[in-house]
């Protein structure tokens, strides 16, 4: 099975893994768009009072991203 076929199988909803994977997906992206709002430091949802905090934030939830876009990536190409 090669790349293409693998990201046709996104569409099919009769696939083995398929709900898993866009629960993946969804997943991966709203921790993407949090650490956008960390890394900018968006007052309305993170009001940190010291400048560390934002980073110790940043690192964990970039760590939480990242695992989930590999994750994500895996059960799209593992096949």
């Amino acid at each position: 099975m090669d790349w293409v076929t693998s990201l046709k199988s996104l569409i099919v909803p009769w696939h083995n893994e398929w709900l898993v994977t866009w629960l993946y997906i969804g997943f991966t992206l709203y921790f993407w768009i949090e650490v956008l709002l960390i890394m900018f430091h968006h007052r309305k949802n993170y009001d940190f009072v010291h400048h560390k905090d934002y980073e110790f934030m940043y690192i964990a939830t970039m760590g939480i991203a990242v695992s989930l876009t590999l994750t994500t990536v895996f059960h799209i190409f593992y096949s």
